[in-house]
């Protein structure tokens, strides 16, 4: 995550007033903070459905302070605008090329299905 979060700053520095725009929808009370409640509602209403969960707001939240402050949330306007993948089975989010997590395409109970996990390359 660490290699998202430079890349993302980086990625801010570019376009500073559409993440700015971003972190202010998802901080829907104004308070400078996003609740893992704001954050989970956001991501299911923009459509956003593999990244509403707890899991990954736990993951984004870098401090571990229980909810996101803007540059915790710069991290998350990156890999939506990039379109990172998140794991099918378990929600984490994908760091490198695969669809699956290690532990879930390893899992003995077969829960990775290689048809679930394929690429729209068109």
């Amino acid at each position: 995550m660490e290699r998202l979060r430079a890349i993302a700053d980086a990625h801010y520095r570019a376009s500073p007033p559409a993440a700015y725009e971003f972190f202010k929808t998802l901080d829907s009370d104004g308070d400078g903070r996003v609740s893992i409640n704001e954050f989970l509602s956001l991501m299911k209403e923009q459509g956003h459905v593999s990244l509403a969960n707890p899991y990954f707001f736990r993951e984004l939240d870098s401090n571990s302070n229980g909810s996101l402050d803007f540059w915790e949330v710069l991290t998350l306007y990156y890999i939506v605008k990039s379109g990172r993948p998140v794991c099918d089975c378990c929600g984490i989010l994908v760091h490198g090329i695969f669809f699956s997590c290690v532990e879930c395409f390893d899992s003995p109970a077969g829960v990775y299905s290689a048809d679930l996990h394929l690429i729209n390359l068109g």
